[in-house]
């Protein structure tokens, strides 16, 4: 079996940090002992140990999930990264500074965003790590219809969304929640153009959906601005008419014979 992870908690008591579900398991076992690796941690250090080492046996992740985790070390980096007495080495760990306080040397290399250094770790773009996290911000009930029925709410209107506050993002639980409909980007465009986030009223936001809503249906209903036909069929007779010029005309004259 793989180790656990834990850590010493200074009362006798150990934090696991990763192998929750190996623990749970040996309980119900009824093993009374387990092997783990024991590691001195802080908090910062145990949110990314505890991350990363699920992240690594977990590779179906939703994007919320993902968003949590990116959170998680994005903090966890941020407050490592307001150390003063630490610079990055070219092996990429960090150091303390040498000086007369501190003896360890480290050759100076640029400071990176924690975003960046997340990004890094994880093999993904600051791009996806900042949209991901940015999802975090959604209400339990838009982040269950993204992980569950997703079809209902698609991540670019998820995006905006989220610029919303908690009470705002509730209209557009409603809005997701009617049957056979499906928000999409240019209905939730004018919804925030006519409701800037952060906050809005829930009735503004509905009136400005219904608005998107009808704006689609004429655009459905409305005669095509351009007819065409399967060139395949008329081919044929193609040659004989000449140019599309000419094969345009001919139709309206036809048009105009059965209409009389």
């Amino acid at each position: 079996m793989v180790r656990i992870i834990v850590r010493p908690m200074g009362d006798g008591s150990f934090e696991i940090l990763a192998g929750h579900n190996r623990a749970n398991a040996a309980k119900l076992a009824g093993w009374t002992k387990i092997p783990a690796e024991v590691v001195d941690a802080d908090d910062a250090r145990a949110i990314v140990i505890a991350t990363s080492t699920n992240l690594i046996q977990r590779q179906e992740l939703s994007v919320i999930e993902r968003g949590k985790a990116y959170s998680a070390l994005l903090g966890a980096k941020s407050r490592q990264g307001m150390r003063t007495d630490l610079i990055r080495t070219t092996s990429g760990e960090n150091q303390l500074k040498s000086g007369p306080e501190n003896g360890t040397l480290g050759e100076y290399q640029p400071k990176y965003s924690a975003r960046a250094l997340v990004a890094e770790f994880f093999g993904v773009t600051e791009y996806e790590v900042r949209k991901a996290v940015k999802l975090t911000r959604l209400i339990p009930e838009l982040c269950n219809i993204i992980e569950n029925t997703p079809k209902q709410l698609n991540l670019a209107c998820a995006d905006l969304i989220a610029d919303y506050d908690v009470d705002s993002q509730q209209a557009f639980v409603e809005i997701c929640s009617i049957e056979g409909y499906q928000i999409n980007k240019a209905a939730m465009q004018h919804i925030t153009r006519q409701c800037p986030p952060p906050v809005a009223d829930r009735q503004a936001v509905f009136q400005a959906w219904r608005e998107a809503r009808d704006t689609a249906y004429k655009r459905l209903a409305a005669p095509p601005r351009k007819i065409s036909f399967n060139r395949k069929m008329f081919a044929p007779y193609l040659e004989m008419v000449g140019s599309d010029k000419e094969l345009e005309k001919l139709f309206l004259e036809f048009l105009r014979e059965r209409v009389k």
